[in-house]
């Protein structure tokens, strides 16, 4: 009977893992794949790239 209880404990921290993991990894994506399609996003890059450029000349 114990040792029903720790596998199927073991088993549910395994899925709880290997949920969480799989959500990170679905999240990470989607804002890479937002990033990288938003047309707002180009414009930053490039201001941002400009003020680095502003920072090195001034340094």
């Amino acid at each position: 009977m114990m040792r029903m209880k720790k596998m199927i404990a073991a088993n549910k921290a395994c899925t709880c893992f290997v949920g969480s993991v799989m959500g990170a990894m679905l999240g990470v994506a989607m804002a890479k794949m937002m990033i990288n399609h938003c047309c707002c996003a180009e414009k930053m890059k490039c201001k941002a790239k400009k003020a680095l450029k502003n920072m090195e000349g001034m340094l």
